[in-house]
């Protein structure tokens, strides 16, 4: 699978297992993902924006939640994003045209 800047994973094995986050840049071999979530905890992820580099295979495409959504906007908060903002709280309401792929 492809993946594009800003999608949203999860990491499916390895050390960073059950982590969820967005791509902030593509590699060759694999992405750098920014964590957002602990899965696994249900805790939120201390925001590092240097990111993670994770191979390929190792990721899937995240299905967010509301409360994934909401952690999400945090997010948008702390690095001052006012398009990531406004099209999350959009996509919260359900008038986004941006979708998560499946």
């Amino acid at each position: 699978m492809e993946f594009r800047d800003g999608d949203w994973v999860e990491v499916i094995d390895g050390r960073f297992k059950g982590m969820v986050g967005y791509i902030d840049a593509v590699g060759v071999m694999g992405s750098k993902v920014i964590f957002t979530k602990n899965k696994r905890t249900g805790q939120s992820a201390i925001y590092n924006e240097r990111g993670e580099w994770i191979a390929r295979n190792s990721l899937v495409v995240a299905d967010l939640d509301d409360e994934a959504l909401n952690d999400c906007v945090n997010v948008t908060l702390d690095l001052l994003d006012a398009v990531w903002f406004y099209d999350l709280t959009d996509r919260m309401k359900g008038v986004s045209s941006w979708k998560t792929p499946l």
